[in-house]
Order: C-alpha cells, then structure tokens, then sequence
C-alpha cells in the first residue's frame, strides 16, 4: 500500500489514474477535501523503504453548489510544464444542468 484514504480532508475515491511527474505521484478524489468536492493531491515517496508516502493537497474543490473551480473531478490528470490539467464532473461558471453546473477543465500550478 502506498496511501490509504480516509474520506475527510485528504479526499475520498480517487480517479482517473495518477501520474508521476517531478519525482511524485499527482491524482484526484472524486469527493471529500475541504470543500468536500474532491481534491487534487500529490504523494510524495518514503526517503525510508517500505514507509508511508507522504501526502498532500494541492487542491480543495468547493463543491457544486459552491464554486466555480468546479467539484467531482473524475478523470487523468495531465501535465504541461508547471501546471496539472483535469476536468470536473459539476460545478464551474454556468449553473445549468440543474444547478449544479456543467463540468469544467481546472489549472493547478506545481509549487
């Protein structure tokens, strides 16, 4: 096991895959954070073998009803130079699709 989820501030059901990039491991949950509309997380590896690996988020969505970042991301992340790129299932600037809004493709820039 490399990280186990505990569904409250670190996220809950990760999707679409990870990826490694910058000597780390990046994904999202599909819920919990903060915001409890999922996350963007990175997962850093034990400098001692066989340890935990090190988390952390990146990114908290506020959720549908909340924000226009977006909520429930679901799908692979994708890396461009210093940013992450993904999409979300809700949420963002249009609140059709019964008020939740439509979905949106979200920037995370790497620290």
């Amino acid at each position: 096991m490399v990280y186990s989820f505990n569904g409250g501030s670190d996220g809950a059901y990760p999707r679409g895959g990870v990826i490694w990039a910058l000597n780390s491991l990046y994904g999202t949950t599909a819920r919990g954070g903060g915001g409890r509309g999922g996350t963007v997380f990175k997962l850093d590896p034990p400098v001692i073998s066989g340890a935990l690996w090190t988390h952390s988020v990146l990114h908290d969505f506020t959720g549908p009803n909340h924000g226009l970042d977006g909520a429930y991301p679901d799908a692979s992340l994708i890396k461009v130079g210093s940013t992450l790129y993904g999409p979300t299932r809700t949420g963002g600037a249009d609140f059709g699709c019964g008020g939740t809004g439509c979905g949106m493709v979200f920037a995370v820039t790497l620290p």
